[in-house]
């Protein structure tokens, strides 16, 4: 497993006072995926992501949102990616030094304009 930050003692407790109080599935997956650990989508096969946040669902399931970022992954265009099912994450290492990272494509600016330029 590892952490892409270390947290120092006033963050932990930061995220210990936000989860504190909320449904107990929330807490349960708030402890089991706090923000600074890495994380492989689909089962260890896919993408290096981070924790963004947490939805209960209405039948009581956990679903997060995560982070894609080119820090961790070669890819086309950061990104947030939601309704993931935790059980499909597993803990990642971080990428090792000749890895090749990097947002390889355009950035979510440069893409907002050209969908502008495209409706009009």
């Amino acid at each position: 497993m590892a952490n892409w930050y270390e947290p120092d003692d006033e963050v932990k407790g930061a995220w210990i006072d936000w989860y504190t109080g909320r449904p107990a599935a929330v807490v349960a997956a708030a402890k089991r995926f706090p923000p600074w650990t890495l994380w492989r989508l689909d089962n260890g096969k896919g993408r290096r992501v981070f924790v963004r946040s947490f939805e209960e669902q209405e039948d009581g399931k956990i679903t997060l949102t995560v982070i894609v970022a080119g820090q961790f992954n070669a890819i086309l265009m950061e990104r947030s990616v939601f309704g993931i099912d935790p059980e499909t994450l597993v803990e990642a290492d971080l990428p090792a030094s000749d890895e090749v990272v990097g947002n390889m494509g355009i950035s979510v600016g440069d893409a907002r304009s050209m969908m502008k330029r495209e409706q009009n």
